[in-house]
């Protein structure tokens, strides 16, 4: 119910419709302490290309 989907889904449906980069994000901490993280991710190569962190 978290919206998790495990990678090796995740990466199986990017190459099945041809995709090439995919960009994912998260939430993490509690209370002021948030941060989100986004990442650019090769469909190819299963390694990250970018990533940036954000206090929120």
């Amino acid at each position: 119910m978290s919206g998790f989907v495990d990678y090796d889904a995740f990466f199986s449906i990017g190459k099945f419709i041809g995709v090439n980069v995919v960009i994912t994000g998260n939430i993490t901490g509690t209370g002021s302490q948030k941060r989100l993280v986004i990442k650019s991710i090769d469909m190819l190569t299963s390694t990250i290309l970018s990533m940036e962190q954000i206090n929120l």
